[in-house]
């Protein structure tokens, strides 16, 4: 999304909110890719059903931070957040 498509409301705050999920649920598929392991196998690791897998790695649905947090641990990996700025042209 372009910067101004987060005006301050309620709906573009919800895209805001899917947007981020992505961009996680992205990084935690490309963790998971990069070390050719299978959804199979990650789930099985954790204990977890692969659909909340795939879930918290597509960002669909309600936001998965369980099952995010256990992919950090297993992927001994954490999140750092920046805000970088953002160009008028």
């Amino acid at each position: 999304m372009k910067h101004e498509d987060y005006v301050i409301n309620g709906q573009n705050g919800l895209n805001l909110q899917q947007d981020v999920l992505r961009i996680i649920g992205q990084a935690l598929f490309e963790e998971r890719s990069r070390r050719n392991l299978k959804l199979a196998t990650v789930s099985a690791c954790l204990d977890v059903r692969p659909e909340l897998v795939d879930m918290a790695e597509t960002g669909t649905g309600k936001a998965q931070w369980a099952i995010m947090t256990k992919l950090l641990k297993y992927y001994n990996k954490r999140f750092e957040i920046r805000l970088v700025s953002v160009s008028t042209e």
